[in-house]
């Protein structure tokens, strides 16, 4: 394996989600012929190739029949008389719009099946950021199980590729690590920045596999379970802390550091005092009985994760709203960021957190009852949350900055969140 070909493989599949996101409307022939392609490849991730050769193939038939749809409906109403003409004017643009919505629908579920993908050629990525394809190779694999992707997300492992490159204090760090394992720990408090490194670099040396589960995360995302840490529920305590457990959670996922200082303590009580403190931090003016606002959300994750976040709220009765939300959740979750998304009914009404995702499902730690839970995608699309989150539909989601799109104004923030 070289560098060449791990940046070809990434590269290639890059560049074919890219068209498929631009042109929903494209020829399904074209696509076709690029799924064939794909299932010819022999080189470096040909498994990688034909899976999403697959998904093409999928996509091109929905497309196919959509636009046969689309033609069926014109030539429909061509052989309508002039004078009835306006009575068929509905169901023609009914008819379009559900093709349309199809379509789009496809490219997405597309685009979400390469993320799956994506997520998987970490290597490439590390290679990519300036790891030896060695390294990057070790790295990316650490503790992948299930839902659990790894270690280390996409942008942990750019990161840490950046900051390794200049400095010879971290590399030094690494060198003295007892494992592989103990290693992917530490890259992934590098790329969450510089403080504490060597003071957690000692805390963390020779421990086993089953110590830096416990404290270097707060949620276990390798299946859908109870969450605890040292006997104490990660959980919600309070009515209105659901949004506070998520960013807690969130940003123990982010940053290793973090979550050994919470259960390096008697957990239950830092947990709690946590709480208190975040709470309060994101609330300076949103009435804490009323919960946290999105924009209390984005403002905390902003300052704490390194990386702008910005919340978006989602149209529940567009289906094509909630697929590009969705898409965008998953595609964060993959780069190592934890997601808080916002459910609801009439009102927007609990805060949960996006932890994974694989092949169709979701995984969603629900904070209220203090475990992940696996969602399909499709309750996301249809609005059948209610029995996985308590609440029907997906209302808002806060993301970092490149995948959070347009933000709404800060005034226009859900009351009804907690």
């Amino acid at each position: 394996m070289t560098q060449v070909t791990a940046l070809r493989w990434f590269r290639r599949l890059r560049g074919v989600v890219g068209e498929v996101r631009s042109a929903p409307a494209g020829d399904p022939a074209r696509i076709v012929a690029m799924a064939q392609a794909y299932r010819r490849a022999d080189e470096l991730g040909g498994a990688v190739f034909r899976r999403a050769a697959a998904g093409l193939e999928e996509y091109a038939a929905v497309l196919a029949a959509a636009q046969a749809e689309h033609a069926g409906l014109r030539a429909a109403f061509r052989a309508v008389p002039p004078l009835l003409r306006v009575g068929a004017v509905g169901r023609l643009v009914r008819g379009c719009v559900q093709a349309h919505t199809a379509a789009s629908g496809a490219a997405d579920l597309f685009a979400r099946r390469c993320g799956d993908l994506a997520g998987r050629a970490r290597i490439a990525v590390g290679v990519e950021a300036g790891l030896p394809v060695a390294e990057a190779a070790e790295l990316a694999s650490a503790a992948a199980r299930g839902y659990d992707s790894g270690v280390l997300g996409l942008r942990h492992l750019r990161l840490a590729g950046e900051r390794l490159a200049g400095s010879a204090e971290a590399r030094a760090l690494l060198d003295r690590a007892a494992s592989d394992l103990e290693r992917a720990w530490l890259v992934k408090a590098m790329a969450a920045g510089d403080a504490g490194l060597a003071e957690f670099a000692e805390a963390i040396r020779g421990r086993p596999a089953d110590w830096l589960a416990e404290r270097l995360t707060l949620v276990d995302r390798h299946a859908p379970g109870t969450q605890s840490r040292l006997g104490a529920a990660v959980r919600q305590h309070e009515p209105t802390t659901c949004g506070t457990t998520c960013l807690i959670v969130a940003r123990a996922e982010w940053d290793p550091r973090y979550a050994l200082a919470l259960t390096s303590a008697e957990f239950a009580t830092a947990f709690r005092a946590a709480r208190a403190a975040v709470h309060a931090e994101t609330n300076r003016w949103y009435p804490r009985f009323a919960g946290t606002s999105p924009h209390g959300m984005a403002r905390w994750l902003t300052r704490h994760l390194g990386v702008r976040h910005r919340w978006r709220a989602v149209d529940d009765t567009d289906a094509r709203d909630v697929s590009r939300a969705l898409r965008d959740v998953l595609a964060a979750v993959d780069a190592g960021d934890p997601v808080p998304v916002l459910v609801g009914a009439v009102v927007p009404r609990h805060y949960v957190l996006v932890v994974g995702h694989h092949d169709g499902s979701v995984l969603v730690f629900e904070p209220s009852a203090g475990r992940t839970v696996v969602v399909p995608d499709r309750a996301f699309l249809d609005g059948d949350l209610r029995g996985a989150l308590g609440f029907p539909h997906l209302q808002a989601v806060v993301l970092p900055d490149d995948q959070a799109g347009q933000p709404l104004s800060a005034g226009m923030s859900a009351d009804g969140s907690k």
